[in-house]
């Protein structure tokens, strides 16, 4: 996913604010989750999910981190994942194989979508 694949414009949900800093893992799972919902054809709001992540999109030819990643969205990526490390206050999102960017998702983030909640231990 590229940063541009959904429309700018449109407003997001309601957000979530996180109660602490988002680990690697709350953000693994939130996209494995929010993969799922897609795949099962549930009406959810996945594309203010993904459209919130692909804005943290960096083009970039930058590597990966040494070392073991935190997480891993396992279903992201066409099955390749997304490999997520902590870097100093931000998560840093790479697709195995692609070279021209990664995600960058601040530790504060405020995730759209009601499912975050739930999955996140966030408040509204």
């Amino acid at each position: 996913m590229q940063s541009g694949d959904f429309s700018e414009t449109e407003p997001f949900p309601p957000s979530i604010q996180c109660s602490s800093l988002i680990s690697g893992r709350q953000i693994a799972k939130l996209l494995d989750s929010h993969i799922s919902e897609v795949w099962r054809g549930e009406p959810i709001d996945a594309d203010d999910f993904f459209r919130w992540l692909s804005s943290s999109w960096v083009a970039s030819d930058r590597l990966p981190p040494a070392g073991v990643p935190e997480a891993i969205s396992v279903l992201a990526a066409g099955g390749r994942g997304v490999w997520w490390y902590s870097e100093g206050d931000a998560l840093l999102g790479f697709i195995p194989n692609r070279l021209d960017g990664y995600y960058r998702v601040p530790r504060t983030a405020v995730v759209p979508g009601p499912v975050s909640a739930g999955l996140m231990g966030a408040h509204r």
